[in-house]
């Protein structure tokens, strides 16, 4: 399979040049700024921006080289935000007012003005918007179906300025295409010159559609780590979203019933007014709701409290692959290639001063036993940290005698930045198994029923 991925690459030139294919996967760039998560060209850093610009063939002038079904190819390869990808298709060397009307960034009166013999277009889009009144888009219309340009612009123009605001309000059109519409069902909506254009791009969308497919393969078989940790993130942020609505009923309810009490009192003293019978009556009423409401809640934090007790439970119980630990680590890209590193095979001299073939992978479960949950990495690491301490000690003793000795002082550097490296991790790992155990607990601190063990046995990795 990686063979065939090879030699499709090469027929991918035209879309990807060298360079470009790490778009694929990681947008273009850093998680917080990249063409994935941008929703605008202006949303991007400078450098970012003129990375896409080259991506996708635009000039200084804001045009693309390329068409409107070769960008949608690569924009839905990218995976784009719909906002971006209606942005870039208005930059497309066959773009047209309607493609322009659609990226949210022209005012009314600026779509009228630059529409040229495609004012009927943003005639049609105005009278869609429900922006005007039912005589004036009846109006408006007729001038259409008259056919003279010039007149059905300045009847725009009249008609947009009538309308308080709207002449200076985006325009804001729906797309045809949702931004989870793949490269083959969104060809179909792809304009002028679409069959030409498919003919160009078809082998191309195939390659990259095999190429997606198959790292999207590889990266879920080797990161099942990160996403338990994933599956938690989401149900511990779902109850605490839970509990945070069912303090804020608690306090509404504290309040009604507070309000109940002092007019209750004031009917056992002086006797109530009409108004104020009328109140305590609706305040019952709004008692009871906001009861039943807390029920609810209550009871929906409890269900949610124990899937994110199941979530720890299950991150805490899967091991982490050497490739998900330098994804982590490193990001993707550099996590990879520190991946095709750690597995490269070398020979290293055994206590018995034979040569055994192995690779940084296997001496990386070695020094966790075999276990590289997140557990057994932080027993590993500890061992590891003893052993450092242990080897520096001796450099350093070493060193009494011989203190310009470069490869002692070698020694010296190499084994200070494992240590550090490794205390950190371990910092790392521990606030991470801490974190699973809160994850156990119910808000007063006490172990959930069923996790009672489960507990006792994560706390046992970090004492």
């Amino acid at each position: 399979m990686f063979y065939i991925t090879q030699m499709q690459f090469k027929e991918i030139g035209s879309l990807f040049e060298k360079g470009e294919f790490a778009s694929l996967f990681n947008g273009g760039g850093l998680k917080s700024n990249n063409f994935k998560t941008a929703s605008s060209i202006s949303d991007m850093q400078n450098i970012t921006a003129e990375m896409f610009n080259k991506q996708f063939r635009i000039n200084s002038e804001g045009v693309s080289e390329w068409s409107k079904a070769q960008i949608e190819a690569k924009a839905n390869a990218i995976g784009l935000t719909e906002s971006l990808k209606n942005e870039v298709l208005a930059m497309a060397s066959d773009a047209t007012i309607t493609d322009k009307l659609r990226t949210g960034k022209l005012t009314w009166a600026k779509a009228i003005d630059t529409a040229g013999d495609s004012i009927n277009d943003v005639g049609d889009a105005l009278i869609k918007s429900g922006k005007l009144s039912k005589e004036n888009s009846e109006i408006l219309k007729r001038v259409i179906d008259q056919g003279d340009v010039k007149n059905t612009k300045q009847r725009m123009k009249d008609i947009v300025n009538e309308v308080d605001g709207l002449a200076d309000s985006f325009v804001n059109l729906e797309s045809k295409t949702s931004s989870k519409t793949g490269f083959f069902t969104s060809a179909a909506n792809l304009g002028k010159g679409l069959l030409v254009s498919l003919k160009a791009i078809a082998p191309y969308a195939a390659a990259i559609t095999a190429v997606v497919v198959a790292v999207g393969a590889l990266d879920h078989a080797l990161t099942g780590y990160s996403r338990a940790q994933e599956n938690l993130s989401a149900s511990s942020a779902k109850y605490e979203e839970t509990k945070s609505e069912l303090q804020s009923l608690n306090s509404q309810l504290d309040e009604t019933k507070s309000r109940i009490e002092e007019l209750q009192e004031i009917h056992d003293t002086t006797g109530l007014t009409f108004a104020q019978e009328s109140e305590l009556e609706k305040l019952q009423e709004t008692n009871n709701e906001l009861q039943r409401q807390v029920d609810l809640k209550k009871s929906l934090a409890e269900i949610e409290a124990k899937q994110v007790a199941e979530d720890a439970k299950k991150a805490s119980s899967t091991e982490q692959t050497r490739y998900d630990y330098n994804k982590e680590k490193y990001g993707f890209w550099k996590g990879l290639w520190h991946d095709l590193v750690d597995n490269s095979t070398y020979n290293k001299i055994d206590e018995k001063g034979n040569l055994v073939p192995t690779s940084n992978n296997l001496e990386w479960q070695s020094q966790n036993n075999g276990d590289t949950t997140i557990s057994g990495q932080m027993k590993g690491n500890i061992d590891a940290l003893k052993q450092y301490k242990k080897e520096l000690k001796e450099v350093e003793n070493k060193l009494i005698d011989a203190p310009k000795d470069s490869y002692l002082l070698n020694q010296q550097k190499n084994l200070q930045e494992q240590i550090s490296e490794t205390t950190s991790e371990l910092g790392d790992q521990a606030e991470t198994i801490q974190q699973w155990i809160a994850s156990a607990k119910d808000e007063n601190g006490n172990t959930l029923d069923g996790m009672q063990s489960y507990v006792r046995d994560v706390s046992r990795s970090v004492q």
